[in-house]
């Protein structure tokens, strides 16, 4: 039973991870939205052409455009779920991997595209709270600081990153690494996702959150050549055109001619001026709204 019991808390976050790529996706279908592509289990084909340090980047945003150079920023993303220790904080040996992956991309975009490394960010995602000396000693390189009391995690975090000498690389590195210990678990991710989803498409769900999700699973496999998704992929994968995608378009028509009488004009104003918020006038058809 304890090994069946840890099989499930792996199968766990394997489910987070489709469960969030996929509720994150669901922002390439907003109005005017930024993020333009999201990558699954790695970049996009037009990144860097060094793929270190990419072992650790479970997904990558691009917001204005698919690739490294075109986009307006790029966030690469690790994301870590625990179900039977989720109240254990994570100390600085558990982000080794992460760092030194992360400052082996970091290093490798500013070696062949200098000054693009100032619009990527790097973030470490986890539901598992991340200790407090930690924090502060990211904090303390970001700033080029003394260590002072958290001169053992400084210690660390600087081997883990590796830049040797190169102070102002590292100190920018680290300026631009987040850690956020806030993500939801499994079970309530797995609500906002659906909830979310919920308010893209009229009437209630059906079988698109698993469509969407399986979509994701998917592209985290060999099963498919590219692994990038875009708001197509996502309609696709919804099976919705782009036209039944909430909020829909106005199709109310305004009236050539209106007739207002001085009494509606009083009845609006008295209306406004008591109620100090927006209004919302509703009623049957035919009553003379």
């Amino acid at each position: 039973m304890p090994d069946t019991d840890l099989l499930r808390a792996s199968r766990d976050g394997d489910q987070f991870y489709y469960h969030w790529a996929a509720r994150q996706a669901l922002k390439l279908l907003l109005p005017g939205a930024d993020l333009t592509a999201i990558a699954i289990e790695g970049v996009s084909h037009d990144d860097t052409e060094g793929r270190y340090g990419e072992d650790v980047i479970d997904i990558a945003e691009y917001y204005g455009a698919t690739g490294l150079r075109e986009a307006n920023r790029v966030v690469y993303r690790q994301l870590k779920h625990s179900t039977t220790r989720a109240t254990e904080e994570w100390t600085v040996s558990g982000l080794a991997g992460t760092v030194t992956g992360f400052a082996e991309k970091y290093r490798r975009i500013r070696l062949e595209s200098p000054g693009l490394e100032q619009k990527v960010t790097f973030e470490f995602l986890s539901n598992r709270p991340v200790r407090d000396s930690v924090l502060r000693a990211i904090g303390i390189l970001a700033a080029g600081g003394e260590r002072g009391a958290y001169a053992q995690e400084v210690k660390f975090l600087k081997q883990y990153a590796g830049f040797s000498g190169d102070t102002d690389g590292e100190a920018t590195f680290f300026n631009q690494l987040q850690v956020d210990p806030t993500a939801p678990g499994l079970l309530r991710l797995e609500g906002l996702f659906r909830l979310d989803l919920a308010g893209f498409l009229p009437g209630a769900p059906d079988v698109q959150p698993l469509l969407l999700k399986e979509m994701i699973a998917r592209r985290a496999t060999s099963l498919e050549t590219n692994h990038v998704v875009d708001c197509s992929t996502v309609l696709t994968a919804l099976g919705v055109p782009p036209k039944r995608v909430l909020p829909a378009p106005n199709l109310i028509e305004r009236p050539e001619r209106v007739i207002v009488t001085p009494q509606t004009r009083a009845i609006v104003d008295d209306i406004v001026r008591l109620a100090q918020r927006p209004v919302i006038v509703h009623a049957a058809g035919g009553v003379g709204k």
